[in-house]
């Protein structure tokens, strides 16, 4: 079951492919730091790890970087950079003036939503070019190589937020186009803390398979009790080995303007803590006038909310003893292994934690491809 994994990052969907049984012949990524994360914990492929974008590849370029015939690969796997769809480009303000400038040009334009999202097939490499960002055109690069490189099933990932109306278009392309390659496609809408992920990560699979419908993977994980599921696992069970002194890093320290006020958010709560709507002496901001994750703290008997790949200075979760999560621990959080290690600044490792795909929930789905 060679594997191909495309926008590989630090690993995360590689890993649960390999948890699944799958053998990962070949991971590309453009990025310096998510190649080296790569290498440190690669036992026998580093050949086989490329620094390349996939715009400058074709499906044939690919496989003799691979070292391999088209017939030999069974699947392709990716998660195509998701900041375009990310939440944060329609809920935050600017965001949201963003989308209605976007709306604003295409209605002054006369274009319908088929044509915005119409694609375009380049001379050369049959190049696909959904819309003028390009990480959202990368949804449909990765469609072409699919059709180039011909597997007998594929993995597509992305955040829940594609769906959203202004986004939905791109989807809706990426699975026209594979099914017209001859894919039977199943869309998966699932959430990381059913399959014993410590954290609360909706994300959308989209998986095609050129004889079978793929069904999705049953839950292993409820919040209700149950004789047939395990109970949720919560943060203080994922993190709590890393409490001590040894794993202590500079960058958990807060400092700043509202650090002072950090300690009177209980576990679980955000900065509607200290609101008068939560009854706080002295109120300090009104309810419903931040972001939800703004002062958001971990509870130690639930699992975290979504770890970001590129959290503001004040954005969560923090930890519940009112300091930044420990890298180690959003690793752990993620279920990526114990002793998985991570190439770069801090910065960087928590942009390459948060980008990844819990190891876990890849596992579930990529188990379900390979079913025979």
């Amino acid at each position: 079951m060679k594997t191909i994994s495309l926008f590989s990052g630090a690993g995360g969907l590689d890993i649960g492919a390999t948890m699944a049984g799958a053998e990962v012949v070949c991971s590309i990524d453009h990025d310096r730091d998510s190649i080296e994360t790569l290498k440190l914990n690669s036992t026998n492929n580093i050949g086989n790890l490329i620094k390349a974008d996939i715009t400058e590849l074709t499906g044939k370029e690919i496989l003799k970087l691979c070292d391999c015939k088209q017939k030999d690969i069974d699947f392709l796997i990716g998660g195509p950079p998701c900041q375009s769809f990310s939440k944060n480009n329609y809920w935050t303000k600017s965001g949201e003036e963003s989308l209605r400038r976007r709306r604003a040009r295409a209605l002054a334009d006369n274009q319908s939503v088929e044509a915005v999202a119409k694609i375009a097939l380049s001379k050369s490499k049959n190049r696909v070019d959904v819309h003028n960002d390009h990480r959202t055109s990368l949804v449909m690069e990765y469609a072409r190589l699919i059709s180039e490189i011909s597997p007998r099933g594929f993995i597509f990932e992305n955040v829940l937020s594609i769906t959203h109306p202004s986004n939905k278009k791109y989807l809706n392309e990426f699975i026209k186009f594979t099914e017209n390659c001859g894919y039977k496609i199943t869309e998966m809408r699932l959430s990381s803390e059913q399959f014993g992920v410590p954290q609360v990560r909706k994300r959308i699979f989209v998986v095609g398979h050129k004889t079978k419908l793929i069904t999705e993977p049953e839950p292993t994980h409820s919040s209700e009790k149950s004789v047939f599921l395990k109970p949720l696992v919560s943060s203080k069970k994922a993190i709590n080995r890393y409490r001590f002194d040894k794993y202590f890093e500079e960058g958990e320290i807060i400092e700043g303007r509202w650090s002072e006020y950090l300690s009177d958010i209980p576990p679980g709560m955000n900065y509607k803590a200290l609101t008068s709507w939560a009854g706080y002496k002295n109120p300090i901001f009104e309810a419903e006038t931040r972001f939800w994750n703004f002062l958001l703290k971990l509870h130690p008997e639930k699992p975290s909310w979504t770890i970001a790949s590129n959290p503001g200075p004040w954005i969560g979760p923090f930890h519940w003893e009112n300091r930044r999560l420990r890298t180690v621990e959003m690793a752990a959080l993620q279920t990526f292994p114990a002793n998985y290690k991570f190439f770069g600044s801090r910065r960087s490792v928590i942009k390459q934690i948060g980008n990844a795909v819990p190891p876990l929930m890849a596992q579930a789905v990529m188990s379900q491809l390979i079913e025979k």
